[in-house]
């Protein structure tokens, strides 16, 4: 693999390390009526971009990865949620 394209691959994961954190900081901080509301906002916004995202020119891989991580957010939110 070159070491521009190793270097742009290390940037984007540590990008969404760094995002996936701060979403579990967040959840924790949030009280539970919100965190609820969160994760149920989370799960729609996550169906609507992943409809929408089908009819795109991205790659399936994106999509379905996008779709994902998504609904991993939202059951950290659930949790957070729950966990009060």
């Amino acid at each position: 693999m070159n070491e521009n394209l190793m270097n742009d691959l290390n940037l984007m994961l540590g990008r969404l390390n760094g995002l996936h954190a701060a979403v579990l900081t967040i959840a924790r901080t949030l009280p539970a009526e919100q965190a609820q509301t969160a994760a149920a906002a989370m799960r729609d916004a996550s169906e609507k971009v992943h409809s929408d995202a089908l009819a795109s020119p991205v790659s399936d891989t994106q999509i379905n990865e996008m779709h994902r991580v998504m609904s991993e957010i939202a059951v950290v939110l659930q949790h957070a949620a729950q966990a009060r």
